[in-house]
């Protein structure tokens, strides 16, 4: 019970995750991607992966829990009955991955792991491509991560890199692999399962060529989270949150306070608490910019070259920019439900889908459209939107269209990527 109500302050407190918001589009191409015949999805799939050799795919790209390992040119994801399937956006195709012809993608049976890659848990989160190897994580208890290197065809599986802890946000750009590892549970000394009174949280870059590891940022705190970030072009941007505050004391604010949202418990967890955002030269390990941002916001994004945070005071929105390429702060009057970096810009979702694409070096309004439909966006990388529509009873169909046509209102260019 400690424990659910520590998340639930932590996700009050804090932040609305831009990135983590939880169906059919009649319009949506390519409906032949999804196909479960396995002899063709197993050549479309080779097809797909072999031409990563050339294309720009996996340049940047990161973990997102609704979807998977997503970037501008593809994707990993699951659909319904949990089969791993992997985009790309250069054929338009989405198909299971498996490379044995004759496999059936048999489900997992009484905790026994399946044979086939794609429905198998061996692959604890979604696998990652860089180079011509892939790389996925094993994980232990959430107190041990795995990852692993493989061929691109899942054969020749080896132990990469170990890390103490559970690996709670990937991403990968270029030759580069960084992983977000919080390490806060225990075996005590009865074989019980327990969170430490502490959580330790370890940002790690990994080189894909040597396999050499370099720790990038590190803290421990009683609470404590990553809660944004974007790795591009050599530059690691986050997001760092804290609340220091351990379960007893929070105990004691619960009998206090009780469990309404007052103004007086609001004005004491942020006395307690703490934002900042950080960029780090990724190849020096070194901090480029940090800086403390005020708590209580109701939305944040980070791009490339800046920091976004929506704060609502009385009644009135806004969004404050944090440019770190220029070392300046700039407030746009954009308010909405959720906020996304795209490259050098940051888009603005309020109502059903009313969207507003504003410059995160100048704040200029640069276009806006309303859409009658509601569309949920999942995420944005670079100039490519990740959404799901909720207008049917469709299940977790994911869809993927290029920024400037989301904009225009093209949405019959959408391509279904599950």
């Amino acid at each position: 019970m400690r424990r659910i109500l520590l998340i639930l302050t932590l996700v009050a407190i804090c932040f609305v995750n831009a990135c983590s918001r939880d169906t059919k589009q009649s319009s949506a191409k390519n409906s032949e991607g999804s196909s479960s015949d396995v002899t063709d999805s197993s050549i479309d799939i080779a097809s797909s992966v072999a031409a990563e050799d050339s294309a720009e795919s996996f340049k940047r790209s990161y973990y997102n829990q609704d979807i998977g390992m997503v970037s501008e040119d593809s994707c990993f994801c699951r659909r319904t009955g949990d089969i791993l399937m992997y985009y790309n956006n250069q054929t338009g195709k989405s198909n299971i991955f498996c490379f044995d012809p004759t496999c059936t993608h048999p489900a997992p049976v009484m905790g026994n792991m399946s044979s086939c890659f794609a429905r198998s848990h061996q692959v604890t989160d979604f696998p990652m491509l860089s180079g011509k190897h892939l790389y996925f994580f094993q994980k232990e208890s959430f107190m041990k991560s795995k990852l692993i290197r493989a061929d691109k065809d899942t054969k020749n599986q080896k132990v990469f890199a170990e890390f103490e802890g559970n690996a709670t946000r990937v991403l990968c750009c270029d030759d580069t692999i960084i992983t977000i590892i919080e390490d806060e549970y225990q075996w005590n000394s009865d074989g019980e399962f327990e969170r430490k009174e502490k959580k330790k949280i370890t940002a790690y870059a990994t080189n894909v060529a040597d396999g050499k590891t370099k720790i990038l940022f590190e803290d421990e705190q009683y609470n404590c989270a990553i809660v944004d970030s974007c790795f591009s072009d050599g530059r690691f941007n986050y997001i760092y949150y804290v609340l220091d505050m351990s379960e007893d004391e929070l105990n004691e604010m619960y009998e206090k306070y009780g469990m309404e949202d007052s103004e007086e418990e609001r004005e004491y967890l942020n006395s307690k608490s703490a934002t900042e955002i950080i960029s780090v030269d990724v190849k020096e390990g070194k901090v480029i910019s940090r800086k403390k941002v005020p708590n209580n916001n109701a939305g944040t994004a980070v791009s490339e070259k800046a920091f976004a945070f929506m704060y609502e005071n009385e009644g009135n929105g806004k969004t404050l920019i944090y440019d770190i390429e220029n070392d300046k702060e700039i407030e746009a009057d954009v308010f909405g439900a959720e906020i996304f970096g795209c490259g050098d810009s940051f888009l603005v979702r309020s109502g059903k889908c009313d969207l507003v694409l504003i410059d995160a070096g100048s704040r200029e309004v640069l276009k806006r459209h309303s859409y009658e439909d509601f569309y949920v966006i999942r995420t944005v990388v670079g100039k490519t939107v990740y959404y799901m529509s909720a207008n049917d009873e469709s299940d977790n169909e994911i869809f993927v269209i290029g920024l400037d046509d989301f904009m225009d209102g093209k949405i019959d260019k959408a391509v279904k990527a599950n």
